[in-house]
């Protein structure tokens, strides 16, 4: 964790030339967008109570059934609804920045009002209203003086300007939305919740940064829903009242004409009596009234059934409340099981309103659950329907047999009885038709809202929320950093490369042996690695004081420490890629070696590119791939031509030699492991240059006859996982690596201050 710390704060310490203008750019651009956008501005609710009440008792009329106050609440939120208070507010024009009552006193949008954005430019006294929608370029649509100015009309659009923004004016923007949308922008940001004992009490709120334009849409919506509620109620009770007239009206003219056949037949037969042993039956009454009530009951269940079928999904609730609700009436044995699903699925429809969009898919399979409630349901009422019309036709049986009973009754006194019992029968239906209709009229004058208003929205007052002003510099803080750290915490993942010697200690586990500087960086390229600061002199052999040459002289006293056991010591410097360092390394470190008096000789291996022999001002040839390619035995004496003395005691050379094209066939030969016999007897320390591992096997080949391998690694240039990989991939090359050497460090400055304290 401590090395990881410690690479990111370096990595931004390096990169802070891109990391501090990109987050401050990135946070002056948001910090402007925010205010031009009115973000700032906290989003506030408004909200209006209301209160559900059933002051009406149920009456013989049963012109309605109480429905559920989260019923009811379902028609707040439904969009045929939400319409009308978007077309009477004209809620299809949005202002940019400013809430729309500080640029227009009134306004009026169309059905036909052209749909896109507006731009109001004042310029002196004068001004340019523009238009473009998606199709088109800005087109000017109306200008004149502003001193003149109070209302624009267009076509669709009417607009009264605002005295205090005409005094000030100044560039504002605003557009005219899609019915459809302005009511999307209503459903996002309603709530509805209903609380209270038996869930009575309704709360409507609407979030939003135009304070008094949520205000007004929330009073709008309340005191309309009041009115339809109160609409659809005298709607209902105006088609009871109607219906009842109707019957009342015939029932009269059956009653006055059966009562005029009686009186007409009594005086026609003044002697005809009607014994009290045959009088009609009082049951025939009772029966013909049950026949009424039962088929009213039926003609009441098929418009259930007719209604719920045209009914839309918002709707569907309190029409199935309404069938369970004459279920219970006539005591079915599933209406109560059935009650207790529908409470269920009321309390489920709550939750997922709170909870979700009207289009989540939970929401679509809630509404997939009520119609297949309602087809239960449905199924309950024609259950129940098919019982009423067997009552029926059994009421009917009854009312035969009574009538067959007296049709044995002699001509006259029969007749009499018919009339009699017909006047009886016609009598009673009046009467209860009309108590009835006495009833819906005591009712529909005393009628009275079963919801109401209880506390309008007042205007939120805009104070800055201190939690929303929190979030907003939070997130502009948040996309600063973002936008700066991030590409650089993105190139760092992908990228392989060590540019540190704590980079590279994170990166690998292998040993790392030593951190060359650039030579002659210092004071110029400010420890940065640039081809331009790179220096090819050697080390210098008069032991001048150079805090470089002190880095291979430590160098050497590691291998030596490490390879004080070995009599005949040789190590291999390789690489993982080509411009990595590792012949400059390696020449180097021959230097080192030979002035500490150590015969050293310096093997240039890489039998394709070797450049040794540049260092030193020396001939390739004749070299190592002349000698492995000789057929001549080996002997001091024949190698005697190949190795050239350098301009540093006790240092020699073997140079690579004529190019060669088979390389790893003569790196790898018995003659190479007779060669390097030889040379160990004249030299203690051999220093072997080889081509880079990715490039090709040469050096990998001889781990039997070399005692180490060293591989440099140049800062910010090898990758150093693909380095890792090549050492694993050839069994026992691991054992055998003494470790890294990390070419072209930063200047490590405590250590640089200590060297120069001391030398000077």
């Amino acid at each position: 964790m401590s090395r990881q710390l410690d690479h990111y704060i370096h990595l931004l310490q390096r990169k802070w030339w891109f990391v501090l203008p990109v987050t401050a750019a990135v946070i002056i651009i948001y910090a402007l967008a925010v205010n031009k956008l009115g973000i700032s501005r906290p989003k506030l609710d408004a909200t209006a109570i209301l209160q559900f009440d059933d002051p009406d008792e149920l009456s013989s009329v049963q012109e309605r059934v109480v429905l559920e106050s989260d019923a009811k609440a379902v028609l707040v939120r439904s969009r045929s609804f939400l319409e009308g208070i978007v077309r009477k507010l004209s809620l299809q024009l949005e202002v940019s920045r400013y809430s729309r009552s500080e640029i227009f006193d009134s306004v009026w949008v169309g059905i036909d009002a052209p749909i896109g954005d507006y731009e109001f430019r004042p310029k002196g006294d004068s001004y340019s209203l523009l238009f473009t929608d998606r199709m088109s370029a800005k087109t000017r649509i109306a200008s004149g003086e502003i001193s003149t100015l109070k209302e624009t009309s267009l076509p669709g659009l009417t607009l009264l300007w605002s005295q205090d923004f005409l005094s000030g004016p100044r560039r504002i923007k605003f557009r005219v939305l899609r019915t459809r949308d302005a009511i999307d922008r209503i459903v996002d940001n309603l709530t509805v919740k209903t609380s209270g004992k038996d869930f009575t009490i309704m709360s409507v709120s609407l979030s939003g940064r135009d304070y008094e334009m949520i205000t007004n849409t929330v009073n709008a919506i309340a005191q309309d829903f009041v009115e339809e509620n109160s609409n659809t109620k005298r709607s209902r009770k105006g088609e009871v009242m109607e219906l009842l007239e109707k019957q009342l009206e015939t029932a009269r003219r059956e009653m006055v004409a059966a009562e005029a056949n009686l009186r007409k037949f009594r005086e026609a037969n003044p002697t005809v009596g009607l014994p009290d042993a045959f009088s009609p039956p009082v049951t025939i009454l009772d029966l013909k009234e049950t026949e009424a009530e039962l088929k009213s009951a039926l003609l009441q269940a098929r418009g259930l059934q007719d209604r719920y079928r045209i009914t839309i999904d918002t709707m569907r609730i309190p029409v199935l409340n309404e069938m369970i609700s004459f279920l219970n009436r006539y005591q079915t044995g599933t209406a109560e099981a059935l009650g207790s699903e529908l409470q269920g699925l009321i309390e489920e429809s709550r939750r997922l309103r709170d909870q979700y969009s009207p289009l989540h898919p939970i929401v679509t399979q809630h509404k997939e659950d009520v119609r297949n409630f309602g087809t239960k349901v449905t199924s309950a009422l024609y259950d129940l329907m098919n019982q009423l019309s067997r009552r029926i036709s059994e009421n009917n049986t009854r009312i035969d047999k009574i009538n067959s009973e007296i049709a044995k009754l002699p001509s006259k006194e029969l007749h009499l009885s018919n009339l009699q019992r017909k006047y009886e029968v016609n009598s009673e239906i009046y009467a209860n038709v009309l108590t009835r209709y006495n009833e819906a009229k005591i009712a529909r004058a005393m009628e009275v809202g079963d919801v109401y208003v209880v506390d309008l929205a007042v205007v939120p007052e805009g104070s800055s929320d201190p939690k929303a002003l929190f979030v907003l510099v939070g997130m502009g803080l948040f996309l600063g950093l973002l936008a700066g750290v991030g590409p650089v915490l993105v190139v760092d993942f992908f990228d392989q490369t060590a540019r540190t010697e704590k980079d590279l200690r994170r990166m690998t586990d292998l040993l790392i042996l030593e951190a060359v500087p650039v030579k002659g960086c210092w004071g110029k390229g400010r420890g940065t690695i640039e081809e331009k600061c790179i220096d090819t002199k050697l080390v210098a052999p008069d032991y001048s004081q150079n805090y470089v040459d002190e880095t291979y002289r430590s160098l050497r006293t590691k291998i030596l420490l490490s390879l004080h056991e070995e009599k005949r010591k040789r190590i291999i410097i390789t690489s993982l890629n080509m411009g990595e360092g590792k012949s400059f390394t390696a020449a180097n470190l021959a230097i080192t070696m030979a002035q500490q008096r150590i015969p050293t000789l310096l093997l240039d291996g890489d039998l394709r590119r070797g450049i040794q022999h540049l260092h030193f001002g020396l001939e390739k040839k004749p070299g190592l791939s002349n000698i492995l390619s000789d057929s001549s035995p080996l002997s001091a004496s024949y190698l005697q031509s190949s190795i050239q003395s350098t301009h540093i005691n006790y240092l020699s050379i073997i140079g690579s030699g004529s190019t060669v094209p088979n390389s790893a066939e003569l790196i790898n030969s018995l003659r190479f492991r007779e060669l390097l016999e030889i040379l160990s007897d004249n030299f203690e320390m051999i220093i072997m240059d080889t081509p880079p591992v990715a490039v090709t096997t040469d050096a990998v080949g001889v781990q039997d006859v070399i005692h180490k391998y060293m591989f440099v690694v140049r800062a910010g240039h090898t990758n150093i996982s693909e380095l890792n990989r090549k050492i694993k991939e050839f069994p026992g090359l691991r054992k055998k690596v003494l470790g890294l050497i990390f070419n072209g460090a930063p200047y490590r400055r405590t250590e640089y201050y200590q060297y120069a304290s001391y030398k000077y």
